[in-house]
């Protein structure tokens, strides 16, 4: 081999050894890279909307003296004889399901330390119920103006039961400690 040869050989080796380089070193690591800050991005933004729906949660809104801020004042809003069981019963004979209704059992919740607020709960059994008429029901009961949500849905039977559901749930909502007990 001529040393022109050699010279040309070692230059495509060389080129073959860059190209293998670039091509599964190079290129994977900085595609990785490219991810890996989109994905961390994504993980901020995810924290950032978490801890806002967190304050919102525990209303640790600026301005608010109490840490309550504007949970309690969503709370003072609402009518002064505001009572989830008769807002539940009402809600029920609005949607045409108060046949339906087994049971209605209010459920007594502890009130979190250093809050003027606490959470009170009413659990409800519903029999021989349609797919649409508790979909009504439920959409007549979640009530974000009122603070009301359902909790906890539970729902049994459907084509072996004639289509009719037995649904059990549990509604919450949020009170003032102070006119829970009223």
């Amino acid at each position: 081999m001529t040393s022109r040869e050699k010279k040309a050989v070692g230059l495509a080796v060389v080129a073959v050894l860059l190209f293998v380089f670039i091509q599964f070193l190079l290129l994977p690591l900085m595609t990785d890279a490219g991810r890996l800050r989109k994905s961390i991005a994504i993980q901020e933004r995810q924290l950032a909307e978490m801890q806002l729906w967190q304050d919102e949660q525990h209303g640790q809104h600026r301005g608010a003296p109490d840490g309550q801020g504007s949970l309690l004042a969503r709370v003072e809003q609402r009518p002064r004889d505001f009572s989830l069981f008769s807002y539940l019963e009402q809600s029920a004979a609005t949607s045409q399901v108060k046949d339906h209704v087994e049971t209605m059992q209010p459920v007594r919740l502890e009130q979190e330390e250093g809050t003027s607020l606490r959470s009170s709960a009413v659990e409800l059994r519903l029999h021989s119920l349609g797919l649409s008429q508790l979909a009504h029901f439920l959409h007549q009961v979640e009530s974000p103006e009122n603070l009301v949500a359902v909790a906890r849905l539970s729902i049994q039977g459907g084509e072996q039961a004639g289509g009719l559901l037995a649904v059990s749930l549990r509604v919450q909502t949020v009170e003032e400690a102070s006119r829970a007990g009223q």
